[in-house]
């Protein structure tokens, strides 16, 4: 494993190459979806909503495991996500991606604590 710094200029390219959701509403999963959801937010004039509906699409920064828009589904909705990466390893279908990513390296977002990040990948690795 190796830790991949995402930089500031990536992110504004991925939001610049997103295309319009088919949605009303966006609900960003805590805590990775909610900067991307923002920009989204003002990109296409889409409010953001605290409950996912049958008219929302959930955005996050990664879908790898599958795991967290899964729960998200069973508690909510069965709702598409949008994403700034998609692992290829992704089991969940409706899963859109900007990127496509088939390593294993740990993605370190610029809002996330750098000095964290190995630690941040330790507990994701014990929690599997």
């Amino acid at each position: 494993m190796k830790l991949r710094y995402f930089t500031w200029e990536e992110f504004d390219e991925v939001v610049a190459k997103t295309p319009r959701p088919v949605a009303r509403e966006l609900f960003p999963l805590p805590r990775g979806g909610l900067v991307y959801a923002v920009a989204l937010s003002h990109k296409f004039g889409l409010p953001l909503t605290t409950r996912a509906t049958p008219y929302s699409i959930y955005i996050d920064d990664i879908a790898d495991s599958g795991r967290t828009i899964l729960k998200a589904r069973v508690a909510h909705s069965n709702a598409p996500l949008h994403c700034i990466i998609k692992k290829t390893r992704c089991p969940e279908r409706g899963v859109f991606g900007i990127i496509e990513d088939n390593t294993d390296d740990w993605i370190v977002f610029p809002w996330e604590n750098k000095d964290k990040a190995q630690e941040d990948y330790e507990e994701y690795i014990a929690r599997k």
